[in-house]
């Protein structure tokens, strides 16, 4: 038995606690809404085998610098976070290294783990990325006979981009089933989209092959299709209302530009979300003027 501590106590956070308390483990969970909170934010941080760092983007830094004081040495900490922090242009890899005492073990947990169906006992395949591979184990293992099956990769700020542009691309594919274009134009933004993710991955990371595996395509698919992806919904939301959500990926969309700089306007999805999201562009003009 493990003491399991979850920062978040969100859809990921609540399906992860259930999982791991299922199997055996002693789970703590933390949420900055009272009303999801069962403990006490040190008590969750204290002595914890494992810390779940289930928070949005935006609460990022402010968790793990609420958790920083509590962490016992011997801790690993777990990021599910899929976004890019607003000041710094920082994914949550680079803001653990800058946190995070010396030598304090972390992950980036990332690949397709979408919440409602992990916790329904359907299979999740996450990519637990660690420059240092004894994490990774240690991890796989308090997963073991679990419906959650991880790979290993050792570059946690490839498998934290891929993150980020899964949820911005899977917003524009969205976007595309909310003006009723699918099938056909779906598979056809994909491809484009995973071309893109390679170029934006090589540009930013300096590899392309995270981006071409279970963290970038694979979360991409299953964030662009799934009925329970928060960025897909937010995509057919701004299809059929013009309102704009808040959600990882459309709020990493400026960032994303900003970190690419003059290169930016080389990505023709990229622009084109730009166009709807920022310049108020008609989605569906803009849409079908990607095949035009």
């Amino acid at each position: 038995m493990k003491n399991i501590g979850i920062i978040g106590a969100g859809r990921i956070g609540s399906a992860l606690g259930k999982i791991l308390s299922g199997a055996g483990n002693n789970v703590k969970k933390y949420d900055s809404d009272p009303s999801k909170s069962t403990d006490d934010i040190s008590a969750v941080a204290d002595s914890a085998d494992f810390l779940f760092l289930c928070v949005p983007s935006w609460g990022f830094r402010e968790a793990v610098e609420s958790v920083k004081p509590n962490l016992d040495p011997k801790t690993i900490a777990v990021s599910l976070t899929k976004g890019i922090e607003e000041t710094s242009f920082k994914t949550s890899d680079a803001l653990l290294e800058e946190i995070l005492p010396k030598n304090q073990a972390y992950l980036i947990l990332g690949g397709p783990l979408i919440a409602e169906n992990i916790a329904k006992d359907e299979i999740g395949i996450g990519v637990a990325a660690s420059k240092k591979k004894q994490n990774f184990e240690s991890l796989a293992e308090l997963f073991k006979g679990t419906n959650i099956f991880l790979e290993y990769s050792p570059n946690p700020a490839s498998v934290a981009l891929a993150g980020v542009l899964k949820n911005i691309y899977a917003t524009l594919i969205g976007i595309a089933e909310g003006i009723g274009v699918n099938g056909n134009f779906s598979g056809y933004l994909i491809s484009k989209s995973i071309q893109e993710m390679v170029k934006i991955s090589l540009a930013l990371c300096g590899e392309k092959e995270t981006a071409l595996g279970t963290a970038g395509v694979g979360d991409l698919i299953a964030t662009s299709f799934s009925e329970n992806s928060k960025n897909r919904s937010s995509g057919i939301e701004i299809a059929k209302s013009n309102s704009i959500p808040k959600s990882e990926g459309i709020v990493s969309l400026p960032l994303i530009n900003k970190k690419l700089g003059k290169d930016a306007k080389d990505f023709k999805l990229l622009s084109a979300l730009t166009d709807i999201i920022e310049n108020k562009k008609d989605p569906k003009q803009t849409i079908l003027s990607l095949v035009s």
